[in-house]
């Protein structure tokens, strides 16, 4: 009885969440959810296969094809919510791993009393935010190759540095606290300081930050699609399509227009999201 009145109760404690969100954060996930939502479906439901032409190829929209058909006549709506699969798993996962490496090297770095540690993981960090985000990525991925995984290895190599030095910053302030130093003279070492009690503060601003910088993720995760850099075709990916319907701009501008319009709508939900997150955290 104690399982199923907790499974029960999950719902409703989820509703109450929802509730306290500020009027753009519930915006903002339903925004999210009704695209994921949409992703997973539309592909099981639709009658048209992801990778066959069921047409002629750049035909106008229509009631059966909304979004038109793309250059080899497949069905634009359905690739364009194909697509959320890859890019959104590609830039959760993408935000996720330097997000924690971010945040314990930064943290570390913050805490320590040792001076070539915090000298060589700023300049470290600082070496790596001083490069533009995506000609970095591009750069990394001309070494290891093209794919999904080559762009989420690219993403976390150019990005945990951003995480690093708000963590670092953040470390640094919270280790002269008053409570910091209460927990040092109740005998506490520096390593559980560290895990339990600074890391967790550090943690709380990153991934408010993480958030908002998931609409650069999944922005990137186009733009190297985009530029040849991404997911290899057949695959349905919204940066690669957008590429493939630039050379039809003028004859069949809605191979490009369908799935910009998901990526547009994605990258806005995420966004009221994050900017909802960072003004509480700064509150």
């Amino acid at each position: 009885m104690t399982a199923v009145a907790s499974a029960m109760s999950l719902p409703r404690s989820m509703a109450r969440r929802f509730r306290l969100l500020p009027g753009s954060a519930r915006a903002g996930v339903i925004i999210i959810t009704a695209i994921v939502a949409l992703g997973l479906l539309v592909p099981i439901l639709s009658p048209y296969d992801l990778y066959e032409q069921v047409g002629k190829a750049n035909a106008a929209p229509t009631f059966e094809h909304p979004f038109g058909l793309d250059s080899l006549g497949r069905d634009i709506l359905t690739r364009s919510f194909g697509a959320v699969r890859i890019d959104i798993v590609v830039a959760i996962v993408g935000v996720m791993i330097p997000l924690l490496i971010g945040t314990v090297v930064g943290g570390l770095a913050g805490t320590t009393d040792l001076r070539i540690v915090r000298g060589g993981v700023g300049l470290l960090v600082d070496g790596i935010n001083a490069f533009p985000f995506l000609i970095l990525a591009l750069g990394v991925i001309a070494v290891i190759g093209t794919g999904a995984q080559a762009m989420i290895i690219a993403i976390a190599f150019t990005s945990w540095a951003r995480y690093a030095k708000l963590a670092r910053t953040r470390a640094a302030v919270l280790r002269d606290l008053d409570f910091v130093s209460a927990l040092r003279l109740l005998g506490y070492s520096r390593a559980r300081i560290t895990v339990r009690h600074i890391l967790p503060n550090c943690f709380s601003e990153t991934v408010a930050y993480g958030v908002s910088d998931f609409t650069l993720v999944i922005l990137t995760v186009a733009a190297l699609s985009f530029l040849g850099a991404g997911v290899r075709p057949p695959e349905p990916e919204w940066g690669s399509m957008m590429a493939d319907g630039r050379i039809y701009l003028q004859s069949a501008p809605w191979i490009l227009v369908g799935p910009g319009i998901v990526l547009t709508i994605t990258a806005f939900g995420v966004s009221l999201i994050g900017e909802a997150l960072k003004d509480r955290s700064r509150g």
